[in-house]
């Protein structure tokens, strides 16, 4: 790299230098020391995607977070330049539990082309989603619950998506801003006028108990009444103040929360990932309390593992979306072609060996099945069997006749996935 960059240069203006255009994959090889650097790269994201390159002069180029941002830039980050999906979450313990979580469920980031980004604290997410957004990737996030109590930046962000107005007009109202807006506003009165009924109750939550004293601000009760309804339902607020506001306003949050999942934007709506632990252990670090958590994942149940985590999931299953691998698909057409074949030559006396023989030189993965003959006098039938311990199926072994509708038995047999 140095003697490439030593060469390198517009030979119009500098007499000597050279055009140097590299192909890569390797972070390691991105010289990106300043925002400056940028329109020096070409972005291909896929196939069906023209490449992207920022213009020189480019406005954004000159915004003072987004210079902050690209000097601090990270391995990680870096990684995200070759992706095609960019999913932002708020630090690193967030990081550990969404990879971790993907890999638990199979459900593989990098066969999506997807990478995950820590960013600094919320207020970094604007920045650094203008910045992916720039190389023509496609970003999403996924933010602790007071990035939207606090404030209306995100949804203000996220508000000019095609998907947000689609999904904020299909509820009735204009734009999300203007949904945002109506909920934020009627949440505030009324975590105001039943403060002093529900803070016993609301106060249990980690928003309120880890602030010091005198922080106890109006934004912290915001976020700890609507962490705790959230996680709880509001019939036990609504019990404490004699009311049905706060069922009613939890409604109105979740059309919110699902149409800035909509456009991207998924908020951890217990508070924190730390909320979403089944157990905690104070006296240890933030990354080591989820690196534990994580390690717990393959030993829990699949079903109550999906509900904990289900808002972080949803996440995932957005910003890295795979196409399942049907198997089934795969073994049909070898299967289908394979009998197809072997009843146009077959008798009754064929020998078994002499099928499966016969099936392997016309077709290549014949060997995953073993075929015998178990025809009478008055009718031809193959009775059929997985050799490959890869392939395991209940419905196998199974008959099928000559006479039979040989599509409709082999998909019975091996239905779609």
């Amino acid at each position: 790299m140095q003697e490439l960059q030593a060469v390198a240069g517009n030979p119009l203006t500098e007499p000597g230098k050279k055009l140097v255009i590299i192909a890569t994959h390797s972070p390691n090889i991105l010289a990106l020391r300043s925002a400056s650097d940028l329109p020096s790269m070409v972005f291909f994201n896929d196939q069906n995607t023209p490449p992207i390159q920022i213009a020189i002069g480019s406005g954004e180029l000159n915004n003072v977070k987004l210079k902050a941002l690209i000097a601090r830039l990270t391995a990680t980050h870096r990684l995200a330049f070759f992706a095609r999906n960019v999913l932002l979450v708020e630090g690193p313990s967030d990081e550990i539990i969404t990879s971790q979580l993907a890999r638990a469920l199979q459900h593989p980031l990098l066969a999506a082309n997807t990478q995950i980004v820590p960013v600094i604290g919320k207020s970094e997410f604007v920045d650094a989603i203008k910045l992916f957004e720039m190389m023509g990737k496609r970003v999403f996030v996924l933010a602790d619950l007071d990035a939207l109590t606090d404030s209306n930046v995100l949804v203000n962000k996220f508000s000019t998506r095609p998907e947000a107005k689609d999904a904020a007009l299909a509820v009735g109202h204009n734009t999300l801003i203007e949904l945002d807006y109506a909920i934020r506003s009627k949440f505030s009165g009324i975590v105001q006028s039943h403060w002093s009924a529900i803070q016993s109750r609301v106060s249990t939550h980690p928003y309120w108990e880890q602030c010091r004293e005198g922080e106890h601000t109006d934004q912290v009760r915001r976020r700890a009444t609507l962490a705790f309804l959230m996680s709880n339902g509001g019939e036990d607020l609504d019990a404490l103040t004699g009311s049905s506001d706060f069922v009613a306003i939890k409604k109105r949050f979740a059309v919110l929360f699902e149409t800035l999942e909509a456009a991207g934007c998924f908020i951890l709506q217990k508070g924190t990932v730390e909320d979403y632990y089944r157990s905690t252990n104070n006296n240890i670090s933030k990354i080591d309390a989820a690196a534990l958590e994580a390690e717990s994942f393959e030993d829990a149940p699949f079903g109550k593992f999906q509900t904990n985590y289900s808002d972080i999931i949803r996440a995932i299953e957005a910003a890295a979306p795979i196409q399942p691998v049907d198997e089934n698909l795969f073994l049909r057409e070898r299967l289908g072609g394979m009998l197809g074949a072997i009843f146009q030559f077959m008798e009754t006396a064929t020998p078994s060996s002499e099928l499966n023989s016969r099936a392997r030189s016309f077709q290549p993965d014949a060997s995953i099945f073993n075929l015998d003959n178990c025809s009478s006098l008055d009718e031809l039938r193959i009775r059929v069997s997985i050799n490959s311990p890869l392939f395991q199926r209940n419905t196998f072994p199974f008959e099928v006749s000559i006479n039979e509708n040989l599509t409709k038995t082999i998909r019975d047999k091996l239905p779609a996935l």
